[in-house]
């Protein structure tokens, strides 16, 4: 199937432009991994189109792929055949601009929590005074700006995964993608996490793709924090079954 945000919002507003020259586009992409049993297929013909600053959420069992995506999107890994591309251009590796989050938050124990979230400013030459500027306005809106000089292990899981997304969001990337980022942690820090993120979403507008395995959000009161569509992945063969725009069933295979 051809699972295209771009049905529902063919144009930019602001330009006018083809959002197929814009966004995140996925274009009849296949991964398999060979086994000694034969090759294993990870991902078939995923065709996806994600015009800029919109939130999509893909929701499927484990196995199903949705982590395998997020690699190629994030160019960690090559897709067997198919394309990713990113304002038209295709994606030949890793880029600050495109930022990956586990659902571990994968700080590093040895520094605070300003320095973490400093670490990719740092990485990137940035003068003391725009990384400080930067950490200050990031832990504010996670809410951390307390705990600027605390150390990891000072931290509950959901306030490092709160640093993890400020680190993220301190390099600017134009696409945020998140792995079940939350999936470790107790149902009521969660909730207050997906709202945060939903907040964070509305003030920055990145470009978002959400993977998890809670079926719950599909039943949430506050689904507009998934603004655009809710992907749905299947096992055997690993694809999208369908997608739910703005809470319509748009295609299904």
């Amino acid at each position: 199937m051809t699972c295209c945000a771009s049905e529902v919002c063919p144009r930019s507003a602001d330009s006018g432009r083809d959002v197929r020259d814009q966004g995140l586009q996925v274009l009849a992409v296949d991964k398999s991994y060979p086994t000694r049993s034969g090759n294993l297929q990870a991902l078939a013909q995923i065709n996806l189109s994600v015009p800029p600053g919109e939130f999509v959420c893909a929701i499927g069992p484990s196995g199903c792929g949705q982590t395998t995506l997020h690699l190629i999107l994030a160019g960690l890994q090559t897709a067997t055949s198919g394309e990713v591309l990113v304002d038209g251009k295709p994606i030949a590796r890793t880029d600050p601009s495109r930022v990956l989050l586990f659902q571990e938050a994968a700080l590093f124990p040895w520094l605070t929590v300003q320095d973490n979230v400093e670490f990719g400013l740092r990485m990137k030459g940035a003068p003391m005074a725009e990384r400080r500027a930067t950490t200050r306005r990031l832990l504010e809106m996670v809410h951390l700006a307390p705990f600027a000089d605390a150390w990891v292990h000072e931290l509950s899981g959901g306030m490092k995964q709160r640093v993890a997304l400020a680190r993220a969001l301190a390099v600017d990337p134009a696409i945020l993608l998140l792995d079940e980022p939350f999936g470790a942690l107790d149902a009521i820090t969660r909730e207050l996490l997906h709202n945060e993120l939903q907040e964070l979403w509305l003030r920055m507008q990145k470009t978002t793709f959400f993977v998890t395995h809670n079926m719950g959000l599909q039943s949430r009161p506050s689904i507009c924090w998934l603004p655009l569509a809710l992907l749905w992945f299947g096992l055997n063969p690993q694809a999208i079954l369908f997608v739910v725009v703005m809470g319509a069933v748009l295609a299904i295979t």
